[in-house]
């Protein structure tokens, strides 16, 4: 017999590992089980509060790190050791890239003079 609480934990939860790990959770709550009631060894619920918190889009992924390979670079696009040649991109995918995710290079300050 499954009990409620324990059908809910199954559905509720996020299955990273899909199919094998469903797999593996009912294995070892079958073996743990010492009555006719299934009784889960792993503890679904903190598994999966570990796993939903500061993530980020794919998208926003990638903008941060385009972003931090330019600063890097000093906003050099195209060229010898510029953003496009360490990103494997060619300079027209990366501006490509750069309009699409917003991103656009910080305004160039004047040299102060002395």
């Amino acid at each position: 017999m499954v009990p409620q609480n324990v059908m809910n934990a199954l559905l509720n939860y996020n299955w990273p590992g899909n199919v094998r790990e469903l797999e593996n959770v009912l294995e070892r709550a079958v073996i743990n089980s010492s009555s006719a009631k299934l009784h889960l060894a792993d503890d679904l619920e903190k598994s999966c509060r570990h796993l939903t918190k500061d993530f980020k889009t794919l998208e926003a992924v990638e903008r941060d790190y385009i972003i931090r390979v330019l600063e890097q670079t000093h906003w050099k696009v195209s060229g010898k050791n510029s953003a496009a040649q360490i990103l494997g991109l060619n300079r027209s995918t990366l501006r490509a890239r750069m309009r699409k995710l917003s991103i656009v290079p910080p305004e160039r300050l004047p040299f102060d003079s002395q």
